[in-house]
């Protein structure tokens, strides 16, 4: 089985460069008071840089109530890892190209244990030093034994969300948005990313950007015979169609350029619609859904 690959890494497939940072406002976070310094918030990649993160991942699909009747709950999943992060190279531009593997974990389906056996080669994933996903390999399919759209989890296709950072040093209270569009053929139309650098937290041994962010991107996911996500149209037995909204609480190591802690929690708003290719027939009608994503990550070791 495949996993959601680690937060830190992944971010976004950027198709606007620019971003958008809004006044600063005269705000507190925690001890710490909304100033006009500036910070320049990036990532930073050191050859053969090791570290592990535990990851929580949460996500359950339901049929909402309609005509008075209740709503389902057609499934429940979750997962509990040990990932590990390194890094291959590091580039003059302060790209990075980075692996992510299991080390441990297991899961539960509808209560049910089960255990996750880790791939047999890590993602690779390479990065520029504001997030900006460059390119992405090695993200398997092999999503046969989960239930429907359990699969989200396990492609990799919710592993490239999360926040983009400003090209520019910005101020406490700032704000931006960037347009953006995922890797591969799971989501299709490009979504808006908006972001807010909220203020400066310890956690732990580090110095934090605290930084708040929602992402909405339209879905258009197909689904195989074993309601498996699938790119290939041929191969479709029915559409998901909807919504997508995440937001993220996020902190970023300010010294050492690393993803301390993430926190983020969304769902999809939309229909399933079966379809079918025999002549003279026409796609069922639209089934309401509603799937129910969290996830989190926090640096380890």
């Amino acid at each position: 089985m495949r996993t959601v690959y680690l937060l830190s890494l992944s971010l976004f497939t950027i198709l606007s460069t620019g971003a958008q940072p809004g006044s600063v406002q005269n705000k507190t976070h925690g001890k710490h008071r909304a100033s006009s310094r500036t910070y320049l918030l990036k990532f930073y990649y050191h050859p053969k840089q090791t570290n592990l993160y535990r990851l929580d991942t949460r996500i359950s699909a339901i049929l909402p109530e309609k005509n008075h009747q209740p709503k389902i709950l057609l499934y429940s999943m979750s997962e509990d890892l040990v990932e590990k992060m390194q890094v291959v190279k590091s580039g003059r531009d302060g790209s990075g190209e980075i692996e992510v593997g299991i080390q441990s974990g297991e899961g539960k389906l509808n209560g049910k244990t089960f255990s996750i056996t880790p791939p047999k080669d890590p993602v690779l994933f390479t990065l520029a030093s504001d997030g900006t996903l460059i390119s992405a390999s090695k993200m398997g399919e092999d999503n046969s034994k989960m239930p429907m759209l359990a699969g989200l989890l396990q492609s990799g296709s919710l592993s490239l969300y999360g926040v983009v950072l400003p090209k520019k040093p910005v101020s406490i209270g700032s704000r931006w948005t960037r347009h953006v569009d995922l890797p591969g053929d799971t989501f299709r139309k490009q979504g808006e990313l908006t972001a807010r650098f909220m203020g400066l937290e310890r956690v732990g041994p580090y110095r934090t950007a605290v930084i708040h962010a929602l992402l909405t991107v339209p879905v258009h996911i197909f689904l195989d015979s074993k309601s498996q996500i699938t790119r290939r149209r041929d191969k479709a037995a029915s559409l998901l169609s909807g919504i997508l909204k995440i937001s993220y609480g996020v902190n970023l190591g300010l010294s050492n350029g690393k993803m301390i802690r993430v926190a983020s929690s969304g769902s999809i708003h939309g229909t399933i619609t079966q379809l079918n290719s025999a002549a003279g027939k026409k796609p069922t009608q639209p089934i309401p859904l509603l799937i129910q994503l969290s996830m989190g990550s926090e640096l380890i070791g």
